[in-house]
């Protein structure tokens, strides 16, 4: 029987215009491949709390605003909240998202300081806060997250991945935002979280 065979040696360059089906793809915003590298348009960012420490008292641990004059829109596709125990902690309160039209206070990230997904891209317009900023809610809130609960001690986690379905995402106009936000809790508790969005 014959045999087709095809052999590729080197690097193949690859130009023009890729159609995928993800957000942000679209014939104003096409994914481009240009010599085999990919540059994704709309730009994404990411942004993460590592170990933040629980309170007592209920605490903002993360803000994402949109602000009023960045002219742009902001696509949440993921969020990944990881909470887990230092030591024994009985606090039940989940963390919670919840939208928001105002943010001020707290710790505010440079812009510099938001991660990219290209180094080449823009900065984000977002505005994030962390260290209990104040905001002011809207709503009811759109997600809820266990605590880590160990009555023994250490070392209790989950991990819990929200993505927006396939096509989709949650969307941010200028002036609206979310909040991560626990209402009450242990320093027992710790919590790493990490949101996803595009700009455009």
């Amino acid at each position: 029987m014959a045999e087709n065979r095809v052999s590729i040696d080197g690097v193949i360059p690859v130009a023009g215009t890729m159609p995928m089906s993800m957000p942000g793809n679209s014939a104003s915003n096409p994914i481009f491949t240009t010599g085999g590298a990919v540059t994704v348009s709309p730009p994404y960012y990411s942004y993460s709390v590592i170990e933040g420490v629980g309170t007592v008292a209920s605490n903002n641990f993360l803000s994402l605003f949109n602000p009023l004059a960045s002219g742009k829109t902001l696509s949440v596709v993921r969020f990944i909240v990881s909470p887990w125990a230092s030591g024994a902690t009985t606090t039940t309160r989940s963390m919670t998202v919840q939208g928001t039209s105002a943010a001020s206070g707290g710790t505010a990230v440079a812009a510099a300081n938001i991660p990219k997904f290209a180094s080449a891209q823009a900065n984000s317009v977002a505005d994030i806060r962390t260290g209990n900023p104040t905001v002011t809610t809207v709503g009811i809130p759109v997600h809820g997250f266990p605590p880590a609960v160990s009555t023994a001690g250490a070392g209790v986690t989950t991990n819990s991945v929200i993505l927006a379905p396939i096509g989709t995402a949650r969307t941010l106009a200028p002036g609206e935002g979310l909040v991560w936000n626990v209402a009450a809790g242990t320093t027992g508790q710790l919590w790493n979280l990490n949101v996803t969005w595009y700009e455009q």
